[in-house]
């Protein structure tokens, strides 16, 4: 297993699967980041040495990318916002209900 920002990725999945297991990247920032760092999608994550994988992570905290506890957080705040001001959307949060 690797560990990414706390994550652990099995080592078989290819690096597009792996890497969507961090909460707030997307399929598109993914093949972004891989092309840039010259990765091949169609690499496994054991495949990459310890190199790629220090990149990666220099690279995500570089580009100003919201993930993982943080982009949590943000959420958090923002759902108890719209609560504090009591709007529809919050209200229904309170309610548990859907959109």
């Amino acid at each position: 297993m690797v560990q990414i920002f706390g994550k652990s990725l099995d080592k078989n999945k290819h690096v597009l699967r792996g890497l969507k297991n961090i909460y707030g990247l997307s399929s598109f920032q993914i093949n972004l980041l891989c092309s840039k760092l010259n990765i091949g999608l169609d690499c496994r994550i054991k495949e990459l040495s310890q190199i790629h994988l220090f990149r990666i992570l220099k690279e995500i905290e570089t580009s100003n990318l919201v993930i993982e506890t943080n982009l949590k957080q943000n959420k958090r705040l923002s759902i108890k916002r719209l609560i504090d001001i009591k709007s529809n959307r919050g209200m229904r949060h309170i309610k548990n209900f859907k959109k």
